[in-house]
């Protein structure tokens, strides 16, 4: 009588190990992009808590506020050193002249800018020390906001991406 065989043979083992190993050099790459997408939206939400401030400031004073030289806490615009996050070093607000992205493809220059600051640290490899800006367009009766970034596309969300 024949012995069952019981259990993998060494080359169906090897075949396995190298199909996870294709699986992780695609996947791993995905991830650490996904990771920076992540910590981008910190980015842009910290910026984003400011648009409504800067409008109504601008609204009032036909000039943009600068929260790295005065302290505008009365008009709801905090200071640089107020906000920040797990991955965003500062927020600062001032005066434009950023080139933004407004819808797709339409850009303009901007009158007011709100800049997140990415740290330089501890946050993933194609973001550190990079740049979000939100840029705000003065028209008739209303305020258009865009954005830009020094950062690679794929790192933004789709209302900034180029």
């Amino acid at each position: 009588m024949k012995a069952m065989q019981k259990g993998f043979t060494l080359i169906e083992l090897m075949i396995v190990i190298a199909i996870i190993g294709i699986l992780a050099a695609i996947a791993i790459p995905a991830y650490q992009d996904y990771i920076g997408r992540s910590q981008m939206a910190e980015a842009l939400s910290l910026a984003s808590g400011q648009k409504g401030a800067v409008a109504e400031y601008y609204s009032s004073n036909t000039a943009c506020p600068d929260n790295a030289k005065t302290n505008y806490e009365n008009g709801g615009i905090a200071k640089k050193s107020q906000i920040s996050g797990k991955y965003v070093q500062e927020v600062t607000v001032g005066s434009g002249g950023s080139t933004i992205i407004i819808s797709g493809t339409t850009s303009a220059t901007s009158t007011c800018d709100i800049k997140a600051k990415m740290r330089s640290a501890n946050v993933a490899q194609g973001i550190m020390g990079k740049t979000l800006t939100l840029g705000m367009v003065p028209t008739s009766g209303a305020f258009q906001w865009g954005c830009t970034s020094d950062a690679d596309n794929k790192f933004l969300p789709a209302t900034c991406q180029k």
